[in-house]
């Protein structure tokens, strides 16, 4: 499958407003390369700067996957509060339908001046030549752009500290480089942050490093703190190097250099799932059940309702959170199994902690669409996995959503 940016300006369209409204799908203009599209492409939606009164900062504010072939079409009606140049509305013109899978926050946005920096991001041809309202990524440039929107606006784990403390280490007493190969650049490649990000998590520890009398960054978090106090002696006033240096390398050095921490994408991808997730429960179900109904009934839809993959050392599903968040409200976030007496405990959002299962599972083939899944405790999660009573549960989930129909 091939990755492009489209783009976006908001001096004509509002289309940060309109990816807020939940739209589930939406139609993009195509300038070019409409042959070479295809249901199932990823695509980056890309923000200009705009001018004047709707000047924005520059980058990527979306992620989604194209659900159509590229046919002449008028934009639909949803969007067309959210023009601001109205002279072309109504008119037919070469579009496709694109699946929204995330819509970023204001702190998610990937942001111009970081992909400028980038090693492998800063030539691609929406930073070197902003026209035009298509551009194709090659495949370095896709997974780096995946790798780094699945960590945008996510806190740091331990693993990415540690990576951090490490470049400390690497550049204490020294002048803190950003260039292509200096300890920075190393762990932003391997993370996925943003190399001004990292150069700031050095600020981080500088700022609560006792030994430095230079000034830092007051940014430090909880897990940076904690990191620092597993290798710092606070009575001897020293930092174990040496530990570090090992940690470092037994979180991030074991594998080859080209080689991707799939499980360290696994959770973040995990986290930014659950953020949207979040996010869609804030709605009431009659706009989320919209938004869904828009991405299912477009003309030449990808209608098998199966996810995209990517695989790796392990393969990762583009899943739907609009299915999640549709099953979690549908259920009042209960476990669906009848005369369940496990106790829910409640989440850091305030919400009984249930899980969302599907039942033809993923990895058979089964589709990401509400009529597969249920919402579940853990404890029959598990058992609908890898219980001696898990057909029977399955086929009373099958029983189940074939009578909600």
């Amino acid at each position: 499958m091939t990755t492009w940016i489209f783009q976006g300006n908001p001096s004509i369209f509002d289309f940060a407003a309109y990816l807020q409204s939940t739209p589930g799908a939406i139609t993009w203009f195509v300038e070019s390369d409409a042959t070479e599209m295809r249901c199932g492409d990823s695509v980056f939606l890309w923000r200009s700067e705009g001018v004047g009164e709707n000047a924005s900062d520059a980058g990527v504010v979306a992620y989604a996957e194209i659900i159509s072939d590229v046919s002449l079409m008028p934009e639909e009606p949803e969007s067309v509060q959210f023009w601001r140049d109205t002279s072309k509305l109504g008119i037919a013109q070469s579009r496709v339908w694109l699946k929204i899978i995330r819509a970023a926050k204001s702190k998610e946005v990937l942001k111009q001046e970081w992909l400028r920096e980038d090693t492998q991001l800063k030539t691609m041809l929406v930073l070197k030549q902003p026209v035009g309202a298509n551009s194709k990524l090659t495949q370095i440039e896709a997974d780096r752009l995946q790798k780094m929107w699945s960590r945008v606006g996510q806190n740091w784990n331990r693993s990415e500290s540690i990576a951090g403390l490490w470049a400390y280490v690497e550049t204490y007493g020294k002048a803190v480089s950003r260039l292509a190969g200096s300890p920075v650049d190393k762990v932003s490649v391997l993370t996925g942050r943003a190399i001004s990000g990292v150069y700031n998590k050095l600020m981080n520890f500088r700022s609560i490093d006792p030994r430095d009398p230079r000034k830092g960054m007051s940014g430090a978090g909880q897990m940076d703190r904690a990191v620092w106090s597993e290798f710092f002696d606070a009575t001897m006033q020293t930092l174990d190097d040496a530990a570090i240096r090992a940690e470092f390398e037994r979180l991030w050095g074991v594998l080859p250099a080209a080689a991707i921490d799939v499980y360290a994408d696994q959770r973040a991808e995990s986290e930014v799932f659950g953020a949207e997730v979040e996010k869609l429960l804030t709605r009431s179900l009659a706009s989320l059940m919209a938004a869904y109904n828009r991405q299912r009934q477009q003309p030449k839809v990808r209608s098998d309702g199966k996810p995209k993959t990517r695989t790796g050392r392990t393969t990762l599903y583009d899943r739907n959170p609009l299915v999640v968040a549709i099953a979690k409200m549908r259920a009042e976030s209960q476990c669906e199994v009848a005369d369940c007496a496990h106790d829910l405990f409640i989440d850091a959002a305030g919400q009984p902690y249930c899980e969302i299962h599907h039942i033809n599972p993923l990895s058979e083939g089964g589709a990401d669409d509400i009529e597969n899944v249920v919402c579940v405790c853990p404890a029959h999660h598990r058992e609908a996995h890898f219980g001696k009573n898990a057909q029977a549960l399955r086929v009373s989930f099958f029983e189940m959503r074939a009578k909600a129909r």
